[in-house]
């Protein structure tokens, strides 16, 4: 029930084959046994606590094993990413700024590189420090917003014109793109012609003319394309009888003329486009064409064939007078 004194061999051994098995376990990062051979032979000093005499003496050997150098330490890595900021102008650089917490082991050096990040360049040489206990240590990594070339153009015909924006931005920047068109054609789509940055070609909607485009991570080349506008005519038939097409496209501005033919016994009364009742040109016993000119929407129109009224003897009065 009392103490004593005692040291050897039989009293290490068992201090050292709990340190062992700490140092192995996944709590403390899971050492090989090459890192537990160094740190027991006193090659590294954040583990071992020299005691007695400096340096490896009898009766402490090389010190007194920690578990303190053994525990990850966190420190910080700041990451200034600069903000966007007026090319043209002199001015002084914001910046943004992204933590994240990395752990090492105390009394060790860092070995932090840059990070990618999509638009930016690292500047500068990162300063290593030494890892210091509670989170103490902290780094910081710099880095430059990156500048690229935007061109836009046009392509046939139907433009009237497109903002000339062409030039150097920012990654980031947020560019409207402005088109005008001219009169009978409306917007096709933009053809991206060059652009590395995958997020900006999954993103982008090629259908919409005007839009606020944000400067992507690569160089961007962008064409416009008009078309021609199409309309589509369409007639609808009342009675017996048809027509040369019921269903037919046509460009902006252009005309087509209609033949309309009755069946037996039927004939051909109107034709109309809305409340206007169309001009019927006959062509032969029956038959009749409508002309339209210079069309600028979609147009329904309405045919009316009507049945031919017939005289019987019933619908006859003869008139006459005897002697």
């Amino acid at each position: 029930g009392g103490r004593a004194y005692m040291s050897g061999t039989s009293m290490a051994a068992p201090h050292i084959a709990a340190y062992i098995a700490l140092l192995k376990s996944d709590q403390f990062n899971a050492y090989s046994m090459n890192d537990i051979k160094q740190i027991l032979a006193g090659g590294r000093d954040a583990f071992v606590v020299d005691l007695g005499d400096d340096g490896h003496d009898i009766y402490y050997g090389h010190g007194l094993p920690v578990l303190t150098g053994a525990t990850p330490q966190p420190y910080t890595v700041n990451y200034y990413l600069e903000k966007i900021y007026d090319l043209g102008a002199e001015s002084s650089h914001e910046y943004e700024i992204k933590s994240e917490i990395y752990y090492g082991f105390l009394g060790e050096m860092t070995t932090i590189t840059a990070k990618d990040y999509a638009g930016f360049t690292p500047v500068g040489t990162i300063e290593q420090q030494t890892i210091l206990q509670d989170g103490q240590t902290t780094i910081n990594v710099y880095y430059t917003r990156n500048v690229y070339n935007l061109t836009i153009n046009q392509a046939g015909n139907g433009i009237t014109e497109i903002d000339d924006i062409s030039g150097e931005y920012l990654y980031g920047t947020s560019i409207k793109l402005s088109v005008a068109l001219d009169e009978g054609y409306k917007w096709f789509k933009w053809q991206v012609e060059e652009c590395s940055d995958t997020t900006f070609t999954k993103n982008f909607n090629p259908n919409i003319m005007l839009q606020t485009i944000t400067m992507p991570a690569s160089d961007l080349e962008l064409t416009g394309y008009a078309q021609q506008a199409v309309y589509l005519i369409t007639v609808k038939i009342k009675g017996k009888g048809k027509v040369s097409t019921e269903t037919v496209t046509v460009h902006y501005g252009e005309g087509m003329t209609l033949e309309f033919q009755p069946e037996d016994g039927y004939s051909l009364e109107s034709v109309s486009w809305g409340n206007t009742e169309l001009e019927l040109n006959e062509i032969s016993d029956g038959i009749f064409t409508v002309n339209l000119y210079s069309i600028t929407e979609n147009t329904e129109l309405s045919a009316v064939f009507i049945k031919n009224q017939t005289l019987t003897w019933t619908d006859v009065i003869v008139w006459g007078g005897g002697s």
